[in-house]
């Protein structure tokens, strides 16, 4: 089975307690997945990737890399808004989206606006390699450890038309 190890990479509980003691409000909603809703997920994004194979998670994660666009015209160490990021690749994300912190077996989901709002609350550069997207799978927007931003994006013509400078 692909998930029998469980490392623990989802939200940190240091970043909860740091956004409350800075906001004085409690930390934003969010779910942790359960191992069998992140498998779905897993299963799924394979099938967008590969069909032909099921990719082992490490594997899964190096291919979504290299198909991936950089996005030249953003870094998320200097002063990001994933919502403009989105929209200038003319994505309209669901309400509730998930973030990937490890290799798809560690998911939370939570809100857009809220993740937008606080992404430096979130995202920590030079720890966090995340990917994003929301129920249509029909993008993952990843962001690695030095804010370097870049999208895969499943219909590959919308990557054209969308013109991603490299």
């Amino acid at each position: 089975m692909l998930f029998q190890l469980k490392i623990k990479y989802t939200m940190e509980q240091f970043k909860v307690e740091l956004f409350e003691e800075e906001y004085k409000i409690p930390f934003i909603n969010y779910k942790e997945l359960r191992n069998d809703e992140c498998q779905v997920l897993y299963r799924k994004i394979n099938n967008i990737i590969n069909s032909r194979i099921n990719l082992t998670p490490l594997k899964m994660v190096c291919i979504l890399e290299e198909k991936s666009k950089m996005i030249s015209n953003f870094n998320a160490n200097e002063n990001f808004n994933l919502k403009e990021c989105l929209n200038f690749l003319k994505i309209i994300p669901n309400e509730s989206i998930y973030i990937n912190w490890y290799r798809f077996d560690e998911i939370d989901e939570l809100n857009f606006s809220d993740f937008n709002k606080f992404f430096d609350d979130i995202w920590f550069p030079e720890v966090d390699d995340i990917n994003i997207f929301d129920s249509s799978l029909s993008w993952i927007l990843s962001i690695n450890h030095n804010g370097v931003v870049s999208i895969f994006i499943v219909d590959e013509t919308y990557q054209e038309e969308i013109k991603i400078k490299q």
